[in-house]
């Protein structure tokens, strides 16, 4: 519906410990497919992007999260993952762009692999042979813990700026997602993580949490992403603090790339 949160009422819901005692490996690439949660942007009532979600599809469960597998994954299976998503996703974009759905796509990269300038360029490479723009791109940072990799960030931020890249900083205000970090790096989007928007409503601390979260996103001059949200309540409050887009199960859960062109038709 045009102009306001139509709220998602939310069939299932995939279980975020699946394949926890597993490592993603290179064998497991066949079977992930990307899906794609809408982000929803507040001021026109439209969904104006998505997120790259990897999903691993099983013949008698279905679509379950990844996120089990990329615990203890190596760097090169958890790269070769990445460029699998994001080409997956160029491909949809495309295909969205030419049934009048010109979407931005968001993408989660570990730190690790944005510390390597041959990975920088591939991502580059891989966006501009598609036919994309890196304008049309945000690349989510995916925490892997490395000092080593905190320091690169800096400069390797600074230098995906100057492709055109939208970078953002993804669950903001828990682990390693610090205050520091988002001095330091060139981020153009602040994605204030789900602990924060969940019981804002009825948590006087965590409202302030949220507010003060907001307020120094934009005055950073940042986009600012609302994750988690699912209800009414929750769109209201982060709108209210003045977040720019939400993303949640209110809105919609990840779609296969089929299933996201048939709720975009239906409500916009």
């Amino acid at each position: 519906m045009h102009g306001q949160a139509e709220v998602f009422r939310e069939p299932y819901r995939t279980d975020p410990h699946a394949h926890a005692n597993e490592s993603l490996t290179e064998n497991d690439l066949p079977s992930i497919s990307a899906w794609y949660q809408p982000k929803f942007e507040l001021a026109t009532g439209k969904i104006t992007g998505v997120e790259a979600l990897a999903r691993v599809m099983d013949p008698v469960h279905g679509a379950s999260s990844a996120a089990g597998l990329l615990e203890g994954a190596t760097p090169t299976a958890l790269q070769k993952l990445t460029y699998s998503i994001l080409s997956q996703a160029l491909a949809a974009q495309r295909d969205w762009a030419a049934t009048g759905y010109p979407l931005i796509v968001s993408i989660n990269v570990p730190a690790s692999m944005l510390g390597e300038r041959t990975a920088r360029e591939h991502l580059l490479r891989m966006v501009r042979e598609s036919g994309a723009a890196p304008e049309h791109i945000v690349l989510e940072i995916v925490e892997t813990g490395s000092a080593d990799d905190n320091a690169a960030l800096p400069d390797a931020t600074e230098e995906l700026r100057t492709y055109g890249f939208g970078i953002a900083i993804d669950d903001f205000g828990i682990g390693h997602s610090s205050l520091l970090r988002l001095m330091q790096c060139h981020f153009t989007e602040l994605k204030i993580d789900r602990a924060f928007v969940q019981h804002a409503e009825n948590d006087t601390r965590t409202r302030a949490a949220l507010d003060a979260c907001v307020l120094l996103g934009k005055r950073l001059g940042l986009h600012i992403t609302a994750e988690g949200v699912e209800t009414a309540a929750d769109i209201e409050r982060v709108s209210t603090a003045g977040c720019d887009f939400v993303q949640g199960f209110a809105i919609s859960r990840a779609l296969p790339q089929q299933a996201l062109m048939d709720f975009l038709s239906r409500r916009q």
